[in-house]
């Protein structure tokens, strides 16, 4: 490894992601990750529920957040040829999917590196979805190792 790598960011840089889940958005994921369950898919089943309305994939709100990670690594993409990954065996830790997230709401991402160790080339970054009424739906802490080019 490479011991001059410098890890190319400094403690509290953000980035943003902002997206509105569209009901196609949810539909595709469906087809995708094979998820048909009702609560995404049967609006007349979910208008007989205590919530009202469907509500989008845990998973696809997690989707749409990571796009803030490579949000991060495009910020900085110029400065190093280094790969930076999900850290093998956690990446992401903590997520909390704190409440639903209906279609049509908009999903605002927020990243920010909360440590940075040189040492071991891994980066600590918070991760944080409010919906467009500012309620938390979701955080993430996430680890990105960075693998300096040999």
């Amino acid at each position: 490894m490479d011991n001059n790598f410098k890890i190319p960011y400094e403690l509290g840089f953000t980035t943003h992601f902002e997206k509105t889940v569209s009901e196609s958005d949810v539909y595709m994921f469906a087809g995708i990750s094979g998820d048909m369950n009702r609560v995404h898919l049967n609006d007349q089943y979910m208008k007989g529920t205590a919530i009202g309305e469907r509500v989008a994939h845990g998973m696809l709100t997690f989707s749409i957040a990571s796009a803030a990670e490579t949000k991060l690594l495009d910020a900085k993409f110029q400065e190093m040829e280094d790969a930076g990954i999900s850290y093998l065996s956690a990446g992401y830790e903590h997520v909390r999917f704190i409440k639903p997230v209906f279609f049509g709401d908009t999903l605002n991402v927020s990243y920010e590196l909360t440590d940075i160790n040189e040492e071991t080339k891994k980066t600590i970054g918070r991760l944080t979805v409010v919906n467009q009424n500012g309620v938390v739906v979701m955080v993430a802490d996430h680890i990105l190792k960075f693998f300096p080019k040999q």
